[in-house]
């Protein structure tokens, strides 16, 4: 009986064990899928942000570009402007030099 006894507590033992290997090898198989599930979340997100980065680069470059050729036309406008006004003054500008010329020096 003794041995019965001996005999059935080894089983139980050996059960224990093995239900005991079984939840370590179930954990350690929940880490490994919660890390690849970790880490191919981690890539979806740095693909999104990548993805998100070239967007903006284009975007920004594109304004760049547009605010480059809208200061080109401005500063083409304002040259244009200027010289303009200064054909239209000319007859005014060489008029007053000429006046302080004859005036300092005489007729």
């Amino acid at each position: 009986m003794a041995e019965s006894i001996f005999e059935t507590m080894k089983t139980i033992e050996e059960e224990a064990t093995q239900i005991a290997s079984e939840y370590e090898e179930a954990i350690r198989q929940s880490e490994e899928k919660s890390e690849k599930i970790l880490h191919q979340l981690v890539d979806e997100f740095q693909s999104d942000c990548r993805k998100e980065y070239e967007i903006l680069e284009r975007n920004l470059h594109r304004q760049k570009e547009e605010l480059k050729s809208t200061v080109t036309e401005h500063i083409a406008t304002n040259h244009k402007i200027i010289q303009d006004i200064s054909e239209y003054r000319r007859k005014e500008f060489v008029q007053q030099i000429v006046s302080r010329v004859v005036e300092y020096y005489g007729d």
